[in-house]
């Protein structure tokens, strides 16, 4: 067979070719671009598997471990008397609670939840007149609670400081200092100084007799009843409610909050807020000299005087012995002489 002969042979059996046919779309069969092995992705799920099951397995044992302890409910790890006249407290995340009581020393008691044998020491020490508390954790996951319980003499001042437990104050005369993150503090029958200080916790009084008053708190409410005598109460972003009130001066201020105040003055009474309305009620028979101002809102003065005004309303009451100043920008003012 002739050259030709297999030319033409080999042309009639090859498909032919269409002008208008596309190109094809598949890739080359080559590593390249090959897709991933089913077996590559099957050994990192079981890689991912076995970890997943380690960790539920160490949480299990430490579940384990912690649980004989739990379930019988609280135990006490520490219960001290010493004597001194300021109690120091470094709480961590416990709860403090402290309460007067007629003995002249101190009581310190820490109570446990959840906590294996070891796993917290409590450290009770005298420093001349102060006492120092605190404790050491030495768990990492489920490490249970821990709260103490003081019993202070009538003279006994404490300085408290927690991270994110609560503290609570019953009939404390000394002076009482307040130092928490995210922890609320709650106040009953107290005397003497008080400073307060929470980023994320708010803070009340019942039934206060505190003579001179500073509490500040970042995104916490503020209630007092009872400070006769300096105040400076400062949020910012929550209301600021004092009632039973008395002396001065007087400075109460939050940017997104509400104001109420009801009591005396005698001093000046400084009040300010961004975003929120004020209320004072004052007794009738104080001088007072006013400076009220709002940007979008409206001033409501005492009955019998000027009515409801915009923006701005300057008087003097009476002799003008005390100064009242009342500013918000997006707030309502009103003023009410009882």
């Amino acid at each position: 067979m002739s050259n030709h002969d297999i030319e033409q042979q080999v042309a009639e059996h090859a498909p032919a070719l269409s002008a208008e046919q596309p190109p094809s779309s598949r890739l080359p069969d080559e590593p390249f671009y090959r897709p991933p092995a089913a077996t590559q992705r099957d050994g990192a799920l079981t890689v991912g598997v076995v970890l997943l099951l380690v960790g539920l397995a160490w949480m299990l044992l430490t579940i384990a471990r912690v649980v004989p302890l739990a379930s019988v409910g609280e135990s006490t790890l520490a219960d001290r008397m010493i004597a001194g006249n300021l109690i120091e407290i470094d709480a961590g995340s416990a709860d403090v609670s402290i309460v007067r009581w007629d003995q002249p020393e101190f009581r310190v008691t820490a109570y446990q939840r959840g906590w294996s044998t070891g796993d917290a020491a409590i450290s009770i020490r005298s420093d001349g007149d102060t006492i120092r508390v605190s404790h050491r954790a030495n768990c990492f996951l489920f490490c249970g609670s821990l709260r103490y319980q003081i019993a202070a003499p009538a003279a006994g001042s404490a300085h408290i400081t927690s991270l994110s437990g609560d503290i609570r104050a019953v009939s404390i005369d000394g002076g009482l200092t307040a130092r928490t993150t995210s922890g609320d503090v709650r106040l009953k029958d107290t005397g003497g100084l008080l400073s307060v200080e929470t980023v994320s916790g708010d803070v009340s009084m019942r039934s206060g007799r505190v003579a001179e008053a500073h509490v500040a708190t970042t995104s916490g409410a503020i209630e007092l009843h009872g400070v006769y005598g300096m105040l400076v109460a400062k949020s910012t972003s929550g209301d600021i409610v004092v009632q039973q009130a008395a002396g001065g001066p007087i400075t109460l201020a939050t940017v997104s909050g509400t104001i109420d105040y009801d009591g005396d003055l005698r001093g000046s009474l400084s009040a300010s807020t961004i975003s929120g309305d004020i209320r004072l009620q004052l007794p009738e028979y104080p001088g007072l000299r006013v400076h009220a101002s709002t940007v979008s809102g409206t001033i409501e003065t005492p009955a019998g005087r000027d009515g409801a005004i915009r923006n701005e309303w300057r008087a003097t009451i009476g002799d003008g012995a005390n100064d009242l100043s009342v500013t918000t920008t997006s707030g309502d003012i009103t003023i009410e002489l009882r």
